[in-house]
Order: structure tokens, then C-alpha cells, then sequence
């Protein structure tokens, strides 16, 4: 086999103890960071690729956009990972303008499908009841910012009869401030008003408006979308699974959210299985060729 690497035995490995620089919290956002990074970022793509850094192959390695004459491909990258070792994944690539056309449709319909959003209010209402339970009532968030107010009152006594430094002060004051906010963002949270227009929102008349909207939208607003509903995309030629979430509101406390993975949601599952005469993700008579390694029309 050529190749200009070649593994040492790891019996033969020296091992150099190096200081620890960050904590691991710090090292696992990092980790998480750089990972959305890689899905997000577009590195002044030539193509558009509406998937591109979403896409997985069923080995598990991400599939990347390449082609050329007009004709691309998400193709496994496992054939450029194991080089100079064989590869050892064999699917196909996975035609891009095919892929991206069903995926966005399926999207689209999971978006405006009327029952699908009523289920989504409906488990809105019942996570905001058992939030609300949660939650302190409007007395006591009062009462919490009375005793905020009274402790702000006697930081300014202290620091002006010279019994707390300058730094002190302007610690613990930042700290009423930040609790203060707090607090008035419960006490004015407008929840029950929402939740009662959400309640009145007639969803059979309201989906056609946003289906046009989304017929409409171009390129860039497709990515957008993309990219803030879908966690992963695993594709072959004759399977697509699309995995994401629609999170129902942002809350600091944990809670489910409605998702398109079958496994985590009361949608419809997202598996689309087509043939070639459906929309042509095995499609027999497409200008393309198997990504075969050069070697093999070496002379």
C-alpha cells in the first residue's frame, strides 16, 4: 500500500504529560461550538448545497457536496478519511438537486400540516400550565422586590458612612440590579394574554397564507430555515431521514420539544422512500458515475 504515512505500534507511543489549560466546561463548549461551526458555516460555497453540513451517510461519516458539468452529489467522505487505508464504505452518492427538492417539501408539509400544529399548541398550553405552577405568583415576586429594593438601600448607606469599598459596592450593586430584572421580567411576562391568542388563532385559514410564503422564499432564506429545524439529514439513494426539532419557546427550565424525529415526537415519521419513476433518487438514467479511487485506470 503507498502512502506517505505509516502508524507507529502504540506500544512505541511516548507519552508527555501536558498541564491542563482550561476546565472541561469550558473545553466541551468549545467542542460544541466548533461543531456548529462545521454545520453552519457556508466557506463561500461555489454550490448551493441546502443541506450541506447536515448530511450524514448511514456509516455514520458526513457526506459532502461535489460534481461538476452541472451534475452533484452528497457523497460519503469515508473514501478521503481512510486514505491511504481502503475504504470501507461503498454507497453511492446522493443526487443534490433531487435531495434537497424532497427534503424541502417535507419540511414544507410538516410545517402547514393544520393537525401537526394544533398538537404543537395543544402541548404548549400544557407545558405553560406546568411552568406556571412552577413559577412564584405575582405577590411574591412583589414581595422579592420590595426586599431587593430595601438591601439596595442599605448597600448606598454603607458604602456612604466609608464602611464598604468602591469595588464591593459596585459588585453587590450589579447584583440587585441583574435580580431586579429579573424579577420584573416575571412579574411582567404577558403569558396568559398569549396563550389566549394563540388560542384564537383559526390554523386552517392561517396555513395557506404562510404555504405561499414559503413557496416564495429563495436560496438563502431556505438555508436559514434549515438550519435552525434540522439537527442531521441521513441519506442513500433510496432512503432520507431528516432529523431536527421545532422547539414550541425558549425556557431556561427543561422541557420537551416537538421535533421531526419520529422517535421523539407525535409527528409523522420523515422517512421518504422513493423508487425512480416517484422523484428520482434511484433513478437509472442519471448523467452520473460511482466515485471509484484513481487508481484503478492507472496505466
Amino acid at each position: 500500500m503507498k502512502g506517505s504515512r505509516k502508524t507507529r505500534p502504540r506500544e512505541e507511543w511516548l507519552e508527555v504529560e501536558t498541564p491542563r489549560i482550561i476546565s472541561d466546561e469550558l473545553f466541551q463548549k468549545a467542542q460544541a461550538q466548533i461543531k456548529s461551526n462545521g454545520k453552519l458555516s457556508q466557506r463561500f460555497k461555489k454550490n448551493p448545497y441546502l443541506f450541506g453540513g447536515l448530511i450524514q451517510c448511514t456509516c455514520g461519516t458526513s457526506r459532502t457536496g461535489e460534481g461538476q458539468n452541472g451534475h452533484f452529489y452528497y457523497r460519503c467522505t469515508d473514501r478521503l478519511l481512510k486514505f491511504p487505508k481502503p475504504r470501507t464504505c461503498f454507497e453511492a452518492g446522493v443526487n443534490v438537486q433531487v435531495l434537497d427538492a424532497v427534503g424541502w417539501s417535507k419540511l414544507c408539509e410538516l410545517m402547514t400540516d393544520p393537525t401537526l400544529l394544533q398538537k404543537q399548541l395543544d402541548r404548549y398550553a400544557e407545558e405553560k400550565k406546568l411552568l406556571a405552577g412552577q413559577s412564584p405568583k405575582k405577590d411574591e415576586l412583589l414581595m422579592q422586590k420590595k426586599a431587593l429594593d430595601q438591601e439596595e438601600r442599605r448597600y448606598v448607606k454603607a458604602w456612604g458612612m466609608g464602611t464598604m469599598s468602591e469595588d464591593v459596592y459596585t459588585d453587590q450593586m450589579n447584583s440587585v440590579a441583574r435580580r431586579r430584572k429579573e424579577v420584573l421580567d416575571l412579574i411582567n411576562k404577558p403569558e396568559s394574554n398569549k396563550l389566549a391568542q394563540l388560542r384564537e388563532i383559526d390554523l386552517e385559514s392561517s396555513v395557506e397564507p404562510f404555504k405561499k410564503y414559503l413557496e416564495n422564499l429563495g436560496y438563502d432564506e431556505k438555508l436559514f430555515t434549515v438550519r435552525k429545524i434540522v439537527d442531521k439529514v441521513i441519506a442513500t439513494k433510496e432512503k432520507v431521514r431528516i432529523c431536527g426539532k421545532i422547539p414550541a419557546y425558549a425556557t431556561s427550565l427543561t422541557v420537551k420539544k416537538v421535533g421531526l424525529d419520529v422517535e421523539h415526537s407525535d409527528t409523522q415519521d420523515t422517512t421518504q422512500r422513493n423508487s425512480d419513476r416517484q422523484v428520482g433518487l434511484d433513478a437509472k438514467h442519471w448523467n452520473h458515475r460511482l466515485a471509484k479511487c484513481w487508481q484503478v485506470y492507472t496505466i
